[in-house]
């Protein structure tokens, strides 16, 4: 195995097959900037650069690399069973293509909250997936909420969130009153939304950093105390949410 992060992401490319150029242009990043991550010219990508790299090499078949991760579970279940609790069970999980967090995760943590409830969890009508592109989301839920309000609506990026915000506003329904909207990665979108968009705050810059660290410690087989690295996260409560 490699010895430092760039060679590794290299040996791991060569291994798919892969060249450099493929691998840039199906993770969003030009062939400069993948050839300067692999010669170790550039700082920690960003988790979001990482996760694409984790995607794109199938790194997750990899047991000997360690993970920098949030409870997705626990998300969802929290804020899905806060508002189960106020008897509002119409709540939709907004899924784009492309995900940081694994999906499957948060949907799971969704169904658990619905279960110790005994209430009916429907994924096919629960979990809405839509595009990457916010023109596309918001053309989409324009369409949906001309026949379907909810109690709430959990996008899992800003971008989604605010797609379904603007997309209910032009429908006449009014967040937060008539319909509660939440997000995550807390980005600059959730704030020029109005009105605010309610989100999870993820460290992202700090998974990002604290990844690269921990494969290093790997290839360098230094003493560690874990391989599997969970980070917390904040609920920060704006405007489209009822506090």
């Amino acid at each position: 195995m490699s010895d430092n992060f760039g060679d590794f992401i290299k040996e791991k490319r060569a291994r798919c097959n892969y060249s450099l150029k493929y691998v840039a242009e199906i993770i969003g990043i030009s062939n400069v900037y993948q050839s300067s991550i692999e010669a170790g010219k550039r700082p920690a990508p960003s988790y979001d650069v990482l996760m694409k790299l984790r995607d794109a090499l199938k790194l997750n078949d990899d047991e000997s690399i360690g993970s920098v991760y949030v409870d997705a579970q626990k998300i969802t279940y929290d804020i899905v069973n806060n508002y189960l609790e106020k008897g509002k069970n119409d709540i939709i999980f907004v899924s784009p293509q492309q995900n940081l967090i694994r999906t499957v995760d948060l949907i799971e943590g969704m169904k658990k909250a619905y279960q110790d409830h005994q209430l009916p969890f429907d994924e096919s009508t629960q979990v809405i997936n839509t595009s990457t592109h916010y023109e596309e989301s918001y053309t989409q839920f324009v369409e949906h909420f001309r026949n379907h309000k909810h109690d709430l609506v959990f996008a899992s990026y800003d971008k989604e969130g605010v797609a379904v915000v603007n997309a209910a506003i032009d429908n006449n329904i009014n967040i937060p009153d008539d319909m509660e909207v939440m997000a995550m990665m807390d980005t600059s979108y959730s704030l020029i939304c109005r009105p605010s968009l309610s989100t999870i705050h993820l460290p992202i810059y700090d998974m990002g950093a604290l990844a690269v660290r921990l494969l290093t410690k790997i290839l360098n087989q230094e003493e560690l105390e874990t391989k599997e690295v969970c980070v917390g996260y904040t609920n920060i409560y704006r405007k489209s949410t009822i506090q």
